[in-house]
C-alpha cells in the first residue's frame, strides 16, 4: 500500500514530462505534436525541455526520498501524494502561460517586471492576456492535469496487471536513471552547440525565482530608488530650451513636411553608412540637406516614437502607453503649436490609427485633417499585415497616401504642417510591384523588406516633386525621419521590439531645403524627443517650456540620447558622443560599446571602464526620476 503511493507519484512524474515536453514546443512556436510529426524540430524541442525536466526532476526526487521517509506513515505519504499532484498543476499552469509570456514579452515573467513594469496595470496587455484565457486554455489546463494526475494510477494498474516483480522495477529504474542522466549530459551540449536562447528553454518558475533572488540578495542598482548627490548632473540641463542663432534663410521656411519612415534603422538609409543601394530618391537630395549623425528612438515601438516625435515627450518608463493609457493627455505638440500660430495641419497613414489607440491620441492634437487606409481612397488591394494577436495592421500602398496629401496640398491657402507615415517596411514587409534581387537567397525577408523601403523612398520622389511643381521647395523644410529600426539577424534578433541596440534605436534624420543645407552632415547625439523643439527653432517660434527636448542646434545641450525597452528583459541606455551604455535591470547587466571601433556592438567593454559604468548607471537614474515625476504630476497620479 505504501510503496503503491510512491508508484503514483513516480507515474505522474513521468507524465509530466511528457506534458511539458509538448508545452515546450509550443513555446517555440511549433504545435503540440511537433515533436512527432517534425523530425527536425524533435531535437531542438527535447532540448529545450532541459530546464522543465530538470526542474521536475529534482522536486520529484525530493518528494520520493520524503516518501521513503515516510514510507510507514500512511497519512503522511497520501498527503505527500496530493501535494505533488497540486504541484503538477502549478507547473502545467505556469508552463502554458508561459507560451503566452514569451510570445508577448519574449521572456518568461520575471520579478524586474513586477518592480519596474506596470505590465499588469496596462489595459492592452490585459486585452492581450483575456484573449488567451479563454475556454481552450481552461481544457488546455483540465486535460493536461488529468493527463498527469491518471498517469500514477496507470503506472499503478500495469504493476498490478503484469505482475511485475521489485526486481524487475528495480532494473527498469535504474535503466531509465541512466536514460535520463545520458539525456541530461546530452541536451545540455545540443542547447550550448545550437545557442538556444535562455529565454526560449527556461523553466518559468525558476527563472521568476532566480530574478527575485538576483534582486534581492545581489548588489543592484535601483533607478527608481538610487540616492544621487545633490551636484549631480540635473537632468535636463538648465540651457536645455536656449535657441540657437541660424541662418537667417531660415526666415523663408513657411512649411513644414515630416516623412516618417516605418521600421527603418539609419543603416539602410543614404547619406549614411549602408550596405545596400535602396534610397535613391533620398540620395539625390542630400546635396540640398542636412544630415544628422546620431539620431535615437527612445524605445523602439511605433506608438512610442509617434508621441515623443509630436511632443517632445519621452515614453512612459513602463509597459503601459501614453497612446493606449492616456490618448486625452493635456500635452502641447508640434501639430497644436503651430495650429496656434495660423498652420494648416494633417496627418497621413498607410496603416490603421487604430493600432494602440493612435487615432485617439491623435484626435487631441489640433489636426486638421487626419487620415489613414480606412479613409484613404486607393484601387489597390488592402495589404494585410494583421494576425489574432496583433491587430489593425493593415495598410493601403503608400502611393495612395501620397496622393492623398498630394490632393490636400492642393486646398492648402496657408503655411502647412503635414505628417505622412509609410507602412510597408512594417512586418510582415509589402513590395509593391516585382522584386528587385538585392541580397540574393540569403534572407528573403530582408530583401522583401528592402524592396518595400525602394518603393517607400520612390514615393518619398513622388511627394517631393509635387512640391517642385507648386514652387514649394525652397518655402518647405522636409524631414525624413526613422520610427524606429528593425532587426534581421543581428545580436540574434529579427524585428525591433526586443532590444535596444543600434539596429533598434539609431533612425535617421534629414532636413531637406534647397535654400539652406548643401550637404551638411551635424555630428550631433539626440534623440527623437528633440526634434519638435529643432523644428520650432528653424521657425524661429518660442518652444513650449513642458517639452523634454531641446534644439539640435542648441551647442549647450547635453549631447546624449536616452532610450529603454519593456518588452524582453527590462532595458535602459542612453548614448554619448563616446560610448553606448545599456543596463538590462533583468540580469544586472551593464554593457559599454565603443561605436567608433565597433559599430555593430559585438565587444562588451564594460569591464574597463568601471567608472563610466558607475557614472552612467547614476546618469539613468536621474533620468528615470525626473520622467517618472513629470508624468505623475501630468498624469495626476499619487
Amino acid at each position: 500500500m505504501n510503496k503503491n503511493l510512491l508508484y503514483k507519484i513516480i507515474g505522474s512524474y513521468v507524465f509530466l514530462l511528457f506534458v511539458l515536453l509538448l508545452i515546450r514546443g509550443k513555446v517555440m512556436q511549433l504545435s503540440y505534436f511537433s515533436f512527432f510529426t517534425s523530425p527536425r524540430s524533435a531535437p531542438y524541442i527535447l532540448a529545450a525541455a532541459w530546464y522543465d525536466w530538470l526542474f521536475i526532476s529534482a522536486i520529484t526526487l525530493f518528494f520520493l526520498l520524503l516518501g521513503y521517509v515516510w514510507i510507514h506513515k500512511v497519512k503522511r505519504l497520501k498527503m505527500l501524494g496530493y501535494t505533488y499532484n497540486g504541484l503538477a498543476v502549478l507547473v502545467i499552469l505556469a508552463a502554458l502561460v508561459n507560451v503566452v509570456n514569451v510570445h508577448m514579452l519574449g521572456t518568461p515573467f520575471n520579478y524586474q517586471w513586477l518592480y519596474y513594469s506596470d505590465f499588469l496595470g496596462n489595459s492592452d496587455s490585459k486585452q492581450a492576456i483575456m484573449a488567451n484565457v479563454n475556454l481552450w486554455l481552461i481544457l488546455e489546463i483540465l486535460c493536461f492535469s488529468g493527463l498527469v494526475i491518471s498517469g500514477g494510477w496507470l503506472l499503478k494498474w500495469a504493476i498490478d496487471k503484469w505482475a511485475i516483480s521489485n526486481l524487475k522495477l528495480r532494473s527498469v529504474t535504474y535503466v531509465s536513471i541512466l536514460l535520463l542522466f545520458t539525456y541530461f549530459i546530452g541536451a545540455r551540449y545540443f542547447i550550448e552547440q545550437k545557442g538556444l536562447k535562455y529565454n526560449q528553454t527556461a523553466n518559468p518558475i525558476v527563472a521568476f525565482t532566480e530574478s527575485a533572488i538576483h534582486t534581492m540578495y545581489f548588489d543592484q542598482p535601483d533607478l527608481y530608488n538610487m540616492e544621487l548627490p545633490d551636484d549631480f548632473e540635473p537632468f535636463p540641463k538648465p540651457e536645455i530650451n536656449h535657441k540657437a542663432n541660424l541662418d537667417p534663410k531660415a526666415s523663408q521656411i513657411k512649411n513644414v513636411l515630416l516623412y516618417v519612415l516605418e521600421s527603418v534603422p539609419a543603416e539602410y538609409v543614404a547619406g549614411y553608412d549602408r550596405e545596400y543601394e535602396v534610397t535613391p530618391n533620398i540620395e539625390k537630395h542630400l546635396k540640398h540637406a542636412l544630415v544628422f549623425s546620431d539620431i535615437y528612438a527612445h524605445t523602439p515601438t511605433t506608438n512610442n516614437s509617434l508621441v515623443s516625435i509630436l511632443g517632445s515627450i519621452y515614453p512612459l518608463i513602463s509597459y503601459k502607453t501614453l497612446t493606449v493609457e492616456y490618448p486625452d493627455i493635456k500635452w502641447p505638440t508640434i501639430s497644436s503649436e503651430l495650429k496656434s500660430h495660423g498652420f494648416q495641419t494633417s496627418f497621413f497613414h498607410a496603416s490603421d490609427n487604430r493600432f494602440q489607440k493612435m487615432d485617439e491620441y491623435l484626435s487631441h492634437r489640433k489636426f486638421d485633417l487626419i487620415k489613414d487606409y480606412q479613409n484613404i481612397p486607393c484601387d489597390g488591394e488592402v495589404m494585410v499585415g494583421s494576425t489574432k494577436e496583433w491587430k489593425y495592421l493593415d495598410g493601403v500602398d503608400e502611393e495612395c497616401m501620397a496622393d492623398a496629401f498630394i490632393n490636400w496640398l492642393d486646398d492648402v491657402d496657408a503655411p502647412f504642417f503635414s505628417t505622412i507615415w509609410t507602412m510597408q517596411t512594417h512586418y510582415p514587409y509589402f513590395a509593391s510591384g516585382p522584386e528587385k534581387d538585392y541580397i540574393g537567397d540569403e534572407n528573403p525577408e530582408l530583401n522583401r523588406y528592402l524592396n518595400a523601403l525602394n518603393h517607400s523612398d520612390a514615393v518619398f520622389g513622388k511627394v517631393l516633386g509635387a512640391l517642385k511643381q507648386r514652387d514649394l521647395m525652397d518655402s518647405t523644410l522636409v524631414i525624413i525621419l526613422g520610427d524606429h529600426g528593425e532587426a534581421f539577424g543581428r545580436h540574434g534578433q529579427v524585428g525591433h521590439a526586443v532590444y535596444v541596440y543600434e539596429e533598434n534605436v539609431r533612425i535617421p534624420l534629414i532636413f531637406i531645403n534647397p535654400v539652406l543645407y548643401n550637404e551638411n552632415v551635424k555630428e550631433v547625439v539626440g534623440g527623437q524627443v528633440d526634434l519638435a523643439p529643432t523644428i520650432m527653432d528653424v521657425l524661429n517660434l518660442p518652444t513650449p517650456s513642458e517639452w523634454q527636448g531641446g534644439s539640435l542646434f542648441n551647442t549647450k545641450r547635453a549631447n546624449r540620447a536616452y532610450f529603454f525597452n519593456p518588452r524582453s528583459n527590462y532595458l535602459f541606455g542612453y548614448r554619448t558622443p563616446e560610448y553606448k551604455f545599456i543596463y538590462d535591470a533583468t540580469e544586472n547587466k551593464s554593457m559599454v560599446f565603443d561605436l567608433a571601433k565597433d559599430p555593430k556592438e559585438a565587444h562588451n567593454i564594460a569591464d574597463s571602464l568601471p567608472d563610466f559604468v558607475d557614472t552612467s548607471h547614476k546618469r539613468l537614474a536621474r533620468w528615470v526620476q525626473y520622467h517618472s515625476s513629470v508624468m505623475k504630476e501630468v498624469l495626476n497620479e499619487k
